[in-house]
This record gives C-alpha cells, sequence and structure tokens, in this order.
C-alpha cells in the first residue's frame, strides 16, 4: 500500500489544525462543483478575482437562506452578462445554459444584461444545475460576501 497520499493528507490535517482560525474544511452539498472537501483560507477585506474558487457566506437567496456556498468568480466590475439564445455569457466566457426550473420544480428567472457593478461579481459553479449568479433568484453577489478562497482537497 503506498503511504504517499496518505502522508500528504495527515500533513495538510496538521497545517489545517495549526492556522484553524485562518482556514477551514468544507463540505460541499451540492454537485455544483466536482470536488466534496475543501479547503478554506480565510481573507479578510479583499477583492476576488476572476476565475478564483471562493466561499460565499450571508448571501441569502429567494430558495435558499443562511448558506454557505462555493462557487467560482466569472466576472467583476466592468464584466458584462449577456444573454444569447438561452445561454449566459460573462464577456466572452460562456458560463452554461439557462433552466426554467430548479431540481424540485421552483421557478427560475435568467439574469439581465447588464454590465457588472462596482463592489459585485457574477459567481457560478461547474455543473448544469448549478443555483448560481445566471438566475435573478440567486444574483450578484457583493464582494463582502466573499470570506475566502478555496482549495479542492477531495
Amino acid at each position: 500500500m503506498n503511504s504517499i497520499p496518505h502522508l500528504k493528507k495527515l500533513t495538510l490535517l496538521f497545517i489545517i489544525i495549526l492556522l484553524w482560525d485562518k482556514s477551514a474544511i468544507l463540505y460541499a452539498k451540492s454537485d455544483s462543483l466536482p470536488y466534496k472537501f475543501y479547503f478554506l483560507i480565510k481573507k479578510r477585506n479583499w477583492s476576488p478575482e476572476k476565475h478564483q474558487l471562493i466561499a460565499i457566506k450571508d448571501h441569502d437567496t429567494k430558495y435558499v437562506l443562511h448558506a454557505q456556498f462555493i462557487k467560482i468568480v466569472a466576472g467583476v466590475f466592468g464584466d458584462k452578462v449577456r444573454i444569447i439564445n438561452n445561454q449566459v455569457w460573462v464577456n466572452e466566457l460562456f458560463v452554461g445554459n439557462l433552466k426554467s426550473h430548479t431540481l424540485d420544480s421552483k421557478v427560475l428567472t435568467p439574469i439581465k444584461n447588464q454590465t457588472i457593478p462596482a463592489g459585485w461579481m457574477f459567481v457560478c459553479a461547474t455543473h448544469i444545475d448549478s443555483f448560481d449568479s445566471r438566475y435573478v433568484e440567486f444574483g450578484l453577489v457583493h464582494i463582502n460576501k466573499a470570506i475566502g478562497l478555496v482549495k479542492p482537497l477531495w
């Protein structure tokens, strides 16, 4: 049995214990992203950048309250959000197709064409059924709701 992967996980666990107030292990309950466990590096007063994987807290949506989300930053201040043929684009980045309902039959309203305002970001995930900024019910996310960078573990 190869003990190198276990050694890496134990080393990571040791680092997490040392940095507990500045980090955390997150468990993703949904299938929106490919991994289930993530390492959170908490940050204060920062502005997430495009393509970063981040944790979001206190962003209450129409259908989900008091949850923590893990999402990818797809758009920031000044980026253009466009709907073309039922597809969402942020500048030249294809974000995903639009759906009319959630998996449990709740109505989804497409986001409007817009320029992302200062202090806000467009977030998404890789799964086709992700509940994210493509929909008015989730909306854009204020940057002060981002609590840190996230790294996939396993």
